[in-house]
């Protein structure tokens, strides 16, 4: 064939049909909507309108005169701009619409008409399919090229903002290799470990720390390589390139998914060498003297906890308790900058002398220093220890161009297996007191007797002021008789300590008390004055008694009491004017007794 005559067939759409030999459009609209509802998403409800379109137009191609091919090619188009573009609706399209034109048939050229509009129909609907897929692609294409885009964008902002962190950060930051070797350093770490970053880069985290030196950081790899282990973190000392100390504080993570075999370890590095410093610093302060520098209570009080448990029956600690005589007077007159620096002196002194024996040397306050021997055999190495210390104390100490010669006191005391550590330096602080009553310049060992004497007199003495203001103090008058004609001259009134559990204390055992705590001017003062009062009210009451004045005749002259007429006895020398406070007037009294 011929292409014109190819072209002249392509040409010939037939003859129009006959409108009476068709069904009803509403015989194709419905079945078709039903059937394209099979195959669609959307419901016959909303297929109903676009299917009764589509089926008007293919109609009205059928029965136009002149055909126009571009009409039922619109219709196909129509089903797949609805959403109804499944390739089986394109097929039950045409059935149905064959099926609705075949009545019509009765001529080749109506046959021609028929087949002209399903082939239009079908290129319509294959050329709107093609269309949508393409412009799907083009719109997958271009949402892919705007995610990839926007994707690469966020990646190189994110490094941008990671390159800048790293950079700026005020931490140190290494990202390496898990054999160690390095990839990407900051400026702060090298720095801190005084390289340059391209030194870093060609170095290996061993140059730096060695498994020798860090174990625990290599051997724990493996674990953050497969993700058992999250972080880990360790403080070290690092080698610097000039050969500075540092000590560094790091944690490692995995930078990377675990297990795929592309993990990178990032560790972020803080200098705390000043830190570590600064905390030795204050560990010291917080166990040493500021001035003297000798260890503080604190410290001892530990290290004499370990010697107590540590020790035996041969080999048990021991305290020297030391103070010096008359430091106060060093600082009321030579200042107590000079008394400062007696005490500077004097630690190291006794650090120097006492020290290389293994013995501790500790300030507990003020003028007073404690000797701890951790295992003495007897008390003579205790007593050889306080003799050397006294030794050392009583050397001249120049200050401020002049000769300081001062003197201390020294308690001795050895553990006996029982007292607790605050027991055994109370015990050595009361025989420390008890060398100072002594006479100074000496020590004096621990004496059970003494010191429970000593513990004694402190609870009287600290019971005293309560005791005043309770009015406990009673007194008593005892007769004064004089011996040649056995007549009463007078009364001596005596002060008691009547305690609340009943107990009566003579004069003896509170008087030096009151002396030593300055109670016994308000005690002479409150039991006084009722004393004399009293004698003078008995005085009164005598004369009442009496029968009228006589004539008065000259009477020889009242002897003086007798040495023994005093208002305390002579087992409480030195009390003088407590004894005249205390005093009543010789009167006429015949009958004594507590008030």
């Amino acid at each position: 064939m011929q292409q014109a005559d190819v072209a002249a067939a392509r040409a010939d759409h037939g003859r129009a049909l006959v409108p009476a030999a068709l069904p009803e459009p509403a015989a194709l609209a419905g079945p078709g909507a039903s059937e394209l509802a099979r195959r669609s998403v959307e419901p016959v409800a909303e297929l109903r309108p676009v299917v009764d379109r589509v089926t008007a137009a293919l109609r009205e191609a059928a029965l136009a005169d002149p055909y126009d091919p571009a009409v039922p090619a619109t219709a196909g188009g129509d089903l797949v701009r609805a959403r109804i573009h499944h390739p089986g609706c394109m097929e039950i399209g045409m059935e149905l619409l064959g099926a609705h034109l075949e009545p019509a048939a009765d001529t080749a050229a109506r046959v021609r008409r028929i087949a002209a509009v399903l082939a239009a129909f079908a290129r319509g609907f294959t050329e709107a399919t093609r269309r949508l897929v393409l412009d799907e692609h083009e719109q997958v294409t271009r949402a892919a090229l705007e995610a990839r885009r926007a994707a690469e964008d966020a990646r190189r902002r994110s490094d941008l903002r990671l390159r800048t962190v790293v950079d700026s950060a005020a931490v140190g930051i290494v990202i390496f290799e898990p054999d160690g070797r390095m990839v990407e350093v900051n400026e702060t770490v090298a720095t801190m470990f005084a390289y340059t970053p391209a030194q870093l880069l060609g170095m290996n985290v061993a140059d730096l720390v060695s498994p020798q030196d860090a174990p625990e950081v290599w051997a724990e790899r493996p674990r953050l390589l497969d993700g058992s282990l999250d972080r880990l973190r360790t403080v070290r000392p690092v080698r610097r390139g000039d050969g500075a100390p540092l000590w560094t504080d790091t944690v490692i993570t995995t930078l990377g998914a675990p297990g795929t075999g592309e993990e990178l370890l990032v560790a972020v590095v803080t200098d705390v060498t000043e830190q570590l410093r600064m905390q030795e610093d204050l560990a010291h302060h917080a166990t040493h003297d500021p001035l003297t520098g000798l260890p503080n209570r604190s410290l001892f009080f530990e290290r004499l906890d370990a010697a107590i448990e540590d020790g035996s029956p041969d080999a048990r600690p021991g305290v020297c308790y030391l103070d010096l005589d008359g430091f106060k007077v060093v600082n009321d007159t030579l200042g107590h900058q000079a008394g400062d620096r007696l005490l500077q002196v004097l630690a190291d002194r006794l650090r120097a002398a006492l020290e290389p024996g293994g013995h501790l040397v500790a300030q507990m306050g003020g003028d007073e220093f404690v000797v701890l021997v951790p295992r003495s055999a007897d008390r003579a190495e205790l007593e050889e220890v306080a003799s050397r210390a006294l030794g050392t104390v009583r050397r001249p100490v120049r200050v401020d161009g002049r000769d300081i010669v001062i003197s201390a006191s020294v308690g001795v005391v050895r553990h006996d297996g029982e007292l607790g550590t605050d027991e055994l330096l109370a015990a050595a602080d009361t025989t420390l007191y008890s060398a100072k009553r002594a006479g100074r310049g000496r020590y004096v060992l621990y004496d059970r007797d003494r010191h429970r004497d000593d513990l004694a007199r402190f609870e009287l003495s600290s019971q005293m002021p309560e005791a005043l203001r309770r009015d406990d103090f009673v007194v008593v008058y005892q007769p004064l008789v004089r011996l040649a004609d056995e007549q009463t001259i007078g009364v001596e009134a005596l002060v008691r300590w009547q305690r609340p559990d009943g107990q009566l204390l003579g004069p003896d055992r509170f008087i030096p008390l009151a002396e030593e705590t300055g109670l016994v001017v308000p005690l002479g003062a409150r039991r006084g004055v009722p004393a004399g009062r009293a004698g003078r009210a008995r005085r009164r009451r005598g004369r009442s008694r009496r029968a009228p004045r006589r004539r008065r005749t000259r009477r020889p002259p009242r002897p003086s009491p007798p040495p023994s007429a005093t208002p305390f006895p002579p087992s409480a020398p030195g009390r003088g004017p407590a004894r005249r406070r205390g005093r009543s007037r010789p009167g006429p009294i015949r009958r004594a007794g507590p008030r």
